[in-house]
């Protein structure tokens, strides 16, 4: 793909949205584009960090795992979303597993030239310091909800972040698997499964079909979320 192609892409990424046009043309030079088949790993935590990725279609999914094989899923990104970010910052290997929940591409930006521009762009260090600070934010909540919420007040809540948020009875679409929900929620399927059969029965939600749900008693479940009422 040409220069201009890769630096097109870059420029519609919000964190190089605002900066000067020869910064985003200097990543360029120095990137690839990388296609994706769903399934594939794009990286492995512990794996020598090429560079950071830059979705531009399809989801990546990044998850951590322990030495007895328990998984964390730590998110989902979508398009324009930055990918493998801490392994430029933190030590050169990736803390996690990055693989490819749809087909699609992306935008490698290699290490080496990423940090040589951010040494001479103070804006682009800037916009990277926003962007993981923003990380960090979501971490911050990932424990918060793993630590101290049950898992009926962690799907209310993941559920209410997906509502539209004029509708009092939204659809929310599912976009990943009961597996994968489970892991993102830090339970096992089974266990997720309960709270969904229990949710319905209450009248909080409703299955519309394999891929997304309508959400019934909206107040019911912000009540939830924040831990002032139970799923009985």
């Amino acid at each position: 793909m040409r220069t201009e192609d890769v630096a097109a892409l870059l420029a519609q990424a919000p964190m190089f949205k605002g900066l000067p046009t020869d910064c985003v043309w200097r990543l360029a030079a120095v990137s690839r584009v990388v296609w994706f088949k769903a399934g594939e790993m794009l990286f492995a935590q512990g794996q020598d960090a090429a560079g950071l990725y830059i979705v531009a279609s399809g989801r990546v999914c990044v998850t951590r795992r322990s030495p007895d094989g328990k998984e964390q899923t730590l998110r989902v990104w979508e398009p324009w979303d930055m990918v493998g970010e801490v392994a430029l910052f933190a030590g050169r290997t990736y803390p996690a597993f990055g693989q490819a929940q749809d087909d699609g591409h992306a935008v490698l930006i290699p290490r080496d030239g990423l940090l040589k521009a951010v040494a001479d762009y103070p804006d682009l260090a800037l916009s990277l310091l926003g962007v993981l600070s923003g990380r960090l934010r979501i971490l911050t909540d990932l424990v918060e909800g793993l630590s101290l919420r049950d898992v009926p007040s962690r799907l209310a809540t993941w559920l209410l972040e997906r509502a539209n948020a004029t509708e009092q009875q939204p659809l929310v679409e599912l976009r990943v698997s009961k597996q994968r929900l489970a892991s993102i929620l830090g339970t096992l399927p089974e266990t997720l499964s309960r709270v969904l059969r229990k949710m319905q029965d209450e009248g909080l939600i409703e299955g519309v079909d394999n891929r997304s749900m309508r959400l019934l008693d909206r107040d019911r479940l912000e009540a939830i979320s924040a831990g002032k009422v139970r799923v009985r």
